[in-house]
């Protein structure tokens, strides 16, 4: 994401096939999604990745954002960067018990008791994408990914999957 421009009620995008693209959102329509919770489309920084679904009679109007990686989990300090260790992957097995299909976003309760939210990535292999479409609630799943934060996971592949 590039900019917002929240006069016009527009947001500039750079897509990963180059160039750049002009949206337009409705401050009470347009649905802003990170990891479950919602935003006002003004709250996006430049430099967020994000993932958007258009609207069904306009393809420059946009119904929902679904924040990818926020630009804060990205920057920091340039003295305290680090070339960080490749990330562990993470499993998670447990009864579905919430899907928000619009979002990419469910809930698994592991054996433990803790809900997971496992958030489905907007660049994720299309046999997963099937996996949850048919996901259905109080399915008993196996998904690896790995945490962004102790209640979330980012989803990298269904190991099994219902």
């Amino acid at each position: 994401m590039i900019e917002v421009d929240p006069a016009k009620q527009e947001i500039r995008v750079q897509p990963d096939n180059g160039g750049r693209r002009v949206l337009l959102y409705d401050r009470t329509a347009t649905r802003v999604v990170y990891h479950g919770w919602s935003y006002a489309p003004e709250q996006l920084e430049s430099g967020d990745l994000i993932a958007f679904r258009t609207g069904p009679r306009r393809s420059d109007d946009i119904e929902t954002i679904r924040i990818e990686t926020p630009v804060q989990t990205r920057t920091g300090p340039i003295g305290a960067r680090r070339d960080p260790l490749p990330p562990r992957s993470d499993v998670v097995e447990g009864t579905v018990e919430r899907i928000e299909y619009d979002t990419g976003v469910f809930d698994v309760r592991p054996r433990t008791g803790r809900m997971v939210t496992v958030s489905v990535p907007y660049n994720a292999r299309p046999a997963d994408v099937d996996n949850f479409r048919r996901l259905r609630r109080g399915d008993y799943v196996r998904v690896e990914g790995r945490f962004t934060n102790p209640d979330n996971l980012q989803l990298q592949a269904f190991l099994s999957p219902r």
